[in-house]
């Protein structure tokens, strides 16, 4: 009967040790820095969609409130309240660090830059821009054995507009009859979702206030009820005649009037609309 010598049985063991120091120095540390590092990428695709999605709908309440100051607060708020509803506590063992959470929102009135987006040669001006950063930590499972128990996640978002110059056509015909009901109504009118639309751009006194907006109105025939058109001609194909939208449009007395006092009535003069708005657009289009 052969018996195993002395040396391979001590050789044998030594394989067992050897086998066990690789498994806790090499292989847990990459298994676990596998499981770790995927958590940690689900944590910013979660933060990254968040904060995307907060900075778009701080940029869309840029032109909400009485004066650019609420706005400006408003637009912060939201932000804050989208990412913190969008990112729930604990969210693969991580969560949002508050203080960590910056909105920066640009006017663009000038070329400062002061969220620093625009980068080597790129101009903010007139560009109203929300920048947002915000960063989680992550509670690791497997890293804890190389000493590493938390990573910060962080990510950030962008929403910027250029200033606009826009024409608002509305259809006063007959066929309309029914959906002219005045303004506060449920289900909203077409005053309501036209002051609605108004009041998406930024106007003098709102934050950045150089968006610039007209309206024609039109039934049998059109007008351009702001501005209002210089009637001293009538020479409609010289767009010299016209007066160019301007950011006052909000004001009182001006656009919001207007379509609060808009009721159906006569034909469809469209085409007549369409080339009104197009000159008053082209109007000091320089």
């Amino acid at each position: 009967m052969r018996t195993r010598s002395t040396s391979k049985k001590r050789q044998s063991g030594q394989a067992i040790v050897l086998f066990s120091l690789m498994v806790c120095s090499i292989l847990v540390p990459i298994v676990g820095l596998g499981i770790d590092g995927s958590r940690g990428y689900l944590v910013r695709l979660k933060l990254s969609s968040s904060v995307d999605g907060g900075s778009l709908a701080a940029a869309r309440l840029l032109g909400t409130g009485s004066n650019a100051t609420q706005q400006l607060a408003n637009a912060q708020a939201t932000a804050t309240q989208y990412v913190n509803a969008n990112f729930p506590a604990n969210f693969y063992g991580s969560n949002l660090i508050p203080a960590a959470l910056n909105i920066c929102v640009d006017p663009g009135a000038d070329t400062s830059d002061p969220c620093h987006v625009g980068g080597a040669g790129v101009s903010t001006y007139k560009v109203r821009t929300v920048s947002l950063a915000a960063s989680a930590t992550m509670t690791t499972w497997f890293m804890k054995i190389i000493g590493m128990n938390t990573v910060v996640v962080a990510a950030t978002g962008l929403a910027q507009r250029r200033d606009v110059r826009v024409m608002l056509v509305m259809d006063r015909s007959s066929s309309m009859a029914g959906y002219y009901t005045g303004i506060n109504q449920t289900p909203p009118s077409i005053n309501d979702m036209a002051l609605q639309f108004v009041n998406s751009f930024s106007g003098s006194g709102d934050l950045g206030g150089r968006d610039e907006m007209g309206l024609v109105v039109f039934g049998g025939s059109a007008i351009v009820a702001y501005p209002p058109r210089n009637i001293s001609t009538n020479d409609y194909s010289d767009p010299k005649n016209f007066t160019h939208p301007d950011s006052n449009f909000k004001q009182a007395g001006n656009m919001p009037t207007y379509i609060a006092d808009l009721n159906q009535g006569s034909n469809t003069g469209t085409a007549e609309a369409l080339y009104m708005a197009y000159s008053t657009l082209r109007a000091d289009a320089s």
